[in-house]
């Protein structure tokens, strides 16, 4: 090898080892959501109901069920670092109707902008990541090397900027609100300029003569290649949406108990430090439990959170709401890892958009439903429904899945309950 080969190869190990800082900043700004820990008071103090708040959530869920998988697509085509470019401009927009909005449909043009931009965002960032590991692997084979190490890097990046912002959200409310709003705006543009950091590994790209075959290819590899990688896909976006569920019933939650407005910054802060914390622990979690033990320590911790929540008393909110932000954490990177490893490189960003889509699909139908739940039978019971509901999943779907044996691929001894 040439000197000057050398020192390219180095120049290009240097750039795909910045790909990792460059994807967890983006994650931490992309969720350094400054109106989030207030969103429900702040809409309520608009006028705006729980059902019309959590409608909003509808509106961002319908925009990224109609792009979600087109976005992915794009992102397998044209590649990640045009998607995200393109994503980052929509979320920026989007933050920045808080300038002007006052009603409903302002805030939904609101939502609409950010859908699009998560559509774009979607599939294509954890994408990225994962060609870059692999870009890695073949110019530096002798590299160490743990399972779901930087991929829980992102999801503990990504939480961190959500406590954080919860932190920032109490310290600008001693102002006004206008400096949460502004602060918000300024935060929503950090990540385009972000973007032009990032080094594209070479990937395989999907055959741009044939869309319908191509699609066809993803949904057959999710549906019918491998019937355990179906069923911890369905697995997983119940998880995920019982953590999303989590997440928007906490303000509601709090405000039945009357705790003060200016506190929830920091009950936000501590939640999401949680989920930060266990994501940056799950690949040990892993690497000890093996993945099965680690999928049913994530369920029943996400159970038992929802059941002790229902009980609306004192410290209860506190130490029940950490087990499921926990199981938050966890779930990122032992759901997420485990599908990821089995995606091919040329359709890897459509297969997690079209899992995005489904996740999308449940948000929209269950997020109305949770609000039009708080609104008739109170917070309290409406936790029991979802304790009820996931005691189910947990019984049906997920033991079974733990109990039976692997694909022929097989895995670690460790990986079984037996």
């Amino acid at each position: 090898m040439t000197a000057f080969s050398a020192q390219s190869q180095d120049e290009q190990i240097r750039l795909l080892k910045r790909n990792f800082v460059v994807l967890n900043a983006m994650s931490f700004f992309r969720m350094f959501l400054i109106i989030m820990p207030i969103f429900v008071p702040f809409m309520a103090e608009l006028g705006l109901s729980m059902a019309e708040t959590m409608a909003l959530q509808s509106v961002y869920g319908i925009t990224v069920i109609v792009l979600e998988v087109p976005s992915g697509y794009l992102a397998d085509m044209w590649g990640r670092k045009k998607t995200l470019m393109a994503a980052s401009i929509f979320w920026g927009l989007g933050f920045s109707v808080f300038l002007w909005a006052e009603n409903f449909w302002q805030f939904a043009l609101f939502e609409f902008f950010l859908g699009v931009g998560g559509s774009l965002l979607s599939g294509a960032d954890v994408a990225m990541l994962y060609e870059t590991e692999s870009a890695l692997d073949e110019l530096e084979p002798q590299r160490k090397k743990k399972k779901g190490n930087h991929i829980s890097s992102m999801v503990s990046w990504m939480t961190l900027g959500e406590a954080l912002a919860a932190v920032t959200a109490s310290f600008l409310l001693l102002h006004s609100m206008t400096w949460v709003i502004y602060g918000q705006v300024l935060v929503g543009w950090v990540g385009f300029v972000l973007v032009f950091l990032l080094h594209e590994p070479d990937f395989k790209r999907m055959d741009e003569g044939s869309h319908k075959k191509n699609l066809l290819k993803v949904v057959k590899h999710l549906t019918h290649h491998d019937k355990r990688l179906t069923q911890l896909i369905v697995i997983a976006v119940l998880m995920f949406t019982a953590t999303w569920l989590a997440a928007w019933a906490y303000q509601p939650l709090w405000l039945s108990m009357d705790i003060p407005l200016d506190w929830f910054g920091w009950l936000w802060a501590g939640s999401n430090l949680a989920v930060a914390m266990s994501a940056k622990a799950a690949p040990n979690l892993m690497a000890w439990l093996g993945h099965k033990r680690a999928m049913l320590t994530t369920v029943i911790l996400a159970i038992v959170g929802f059941a002790g929540l229902s009980w609306q008393w004192g410290l209860s909110i506190f130490i029940f709401g950490l087990g499921i932000q926990v199981a938050r954490g966890f779930g990122s990177v032992v759901f997420r890892d485990e599908i990821n490893r089995t995606f091919q490189s040329e359709f890897r960003a459509t297969a997690n958009s079209l899992i995005g889509l489904v996740f999308r699909i449940m948000t929209i139908t269950c997020g109305p439903l949770l609000g039009f739940s708080i609104d008739q039978i109170g917070i309290g019971m409406t936790l029991w429904v979802i304790t009820g509901f996931y005691l189910l999943v947990l019984l049906v779907l997920v033991i079974p899945w733990i109990l039976a044996p692997d694909s022929p691929r097989g895995r670690g001894k460790n990986d079984f309950i037996a």
